[in-house]
């Protein structure tokens, strides 16, 4: 632990937000399946239904890549999230302002997959 000023430690885990997959089940986390009543009735009576996954993140995985430091052998330099969903998953409302994603990118990429079902790996760097 240290007493540093508020930013002095800042550290980020550059991540891709690029390896998304269509998928045929009703399983990811789509704004027309929160914002209902029954939804929300569903979880705040049985804590079920899909406003109790954790943020969409269905699974966590690090990994040691070649370039990882040689000092310590179960160190891992990288990590990847399975996530129940795409920036696609709301409509474009929120979550492609927090990406920043450019217009051109949007229309050719996420555009199409606008609330369909999908699941997205996003490997990051530690």
């Amino acid at each position: 632990l240290a007493d540093l000023p508020v930013g002095e430690n800042l550290q980020d885990h550059p991540e891709t937000v690029g390896l998304v997959f269509r998928i045929d089940e009703p399983f990811g986390m789509l704004e027309t399946r929160f914002y209902n009543l029954a939804t929300l009735l569903n979880y705040t009576i049985n804590s079920a239904g899909p406003m109790s996954m954790l943020g969409g993140c269905e699974g966590l995985a690090w990994f040691k890549t070649k370039y990882a430091s040689q000092d310590d052998d179960d160190w891992p330099d990288a990590g990847m999230t399975l996530l129940a969903g795409s920036a696609a998953s709301d409509s474009g409302d929120v979550l492609r302002e927090n990406y920043g994603f450019r217009d051109d990118i949007w229309n050719e990429y996420f555009a199409p997959i606008v609330n369909t079902d999908t699941l997205q790996l996003a490997p990051w760097l530690l």
